[in-house]
């Protein structure tokens, strides 16, 4: 009778045990043993079950019972997390210019993010719209300083308004000779980027990560333009002790 009493208690146990973790039967009970265990679960004998029944079953069957038995034990101790992917975090822009995480697109349709700085000590990002006089006068300029520039320095350009006018601005940017990287201004740039701009055209630059270096050059330099950004970019690389 105590056999009996002992075997229906862990069966019952091992019901609720798939009941609460939402295993079935296969899961750790051997094929040819289900017949029976079901018929136990189902309707309890009147006839003591053989102990060796029990003693086969599956090794997460075992573990269920050792668990508990210890009132620390639980069902996850046991079988594992039901769901193991983390919860991502959503990104928290910093307050200021922050290019350290972005997602958008270039005139090509090229995707782009902040991987672009990584094989650069510092990139120059000039930030400008189509219909900006002194961004498309700086323009010839700066595409003549990119073809100029040492390995470790890179330049791309944003252009604010490249989504509604993506033409012109592929046609402003082909007058210049510019063969830089242009991004298509979208709506996580102008929260990250655009929103800090006082006035077009504004450049600002940025190290390997996407922060930024230094202050931003509001409008277009006086005088040269190559030379007024390239000893710009001199000063960034100066800051982080690349020069």
């Amino acid at each position: 009778m105590k056999k009996f009493i002992l075997c229906t208690a862990m069966v019952m146990a091992l019901g609720f045990a798939f009941s609460a973790c939402e295993m079935s039967l296969e899961d750790v009970v051997p094929e040819d043993l289900g017949e029976t265990v079901n018929l136990i679960l189902t309707n309890i004998p009147s006839e003591p079950v053989d102990p060796d029944i029990i003693s086969q079953i599956g090794p997460g069957v075992s573990a269920f019972l050792t668990q508990a038995a210890e009132p620390t034990g639980s069902i996850t101790d046991i079988f594992g997390e039901t769901d193991p992917t983390p919860t991502p975090t959503p990104y928290v822009p910093k307050d200021g210019f922050d290019l350290t995480h972005f997602s958008a697109v270039d005139l090509d349709g090229n995707e782009v993010n902040e991987e672009i700085f990584k094989n650069y000590d510092i990139t120059m990002v000039n930030i400008w719209a189509t219909w900006c006089g002194y961004c498309v006068e700086e323009m010839p300029g700066i595409a003549d300083l990119y073809k100029d520039l040492p390995t470790n320095v890179n330049i791309i350009t944003l252009c604010d308004d490249a989504a509604e006018a993506k033409n012109t601005a592929a046609a402003i940017l082909k007058k210049a000779g510019a063969e830089f990287t242009t991004l298509v201004g979208n709506a996580q740039l102008a929260t990250q980027v655009v929103d800090y701009v006082s006035g077009f055209p504004t450049t600002i630059f940025v190290d390997s990560n996407g922060e930024v270096v230094g202050k931003e050059q509001i409008g277009a330099p006086r005088g040269d333009v190559k030379t007024a950004y390239q000893n710009l970019i001199n000063s960034a690389l100066k800051q982080i002790g690349k020069q």
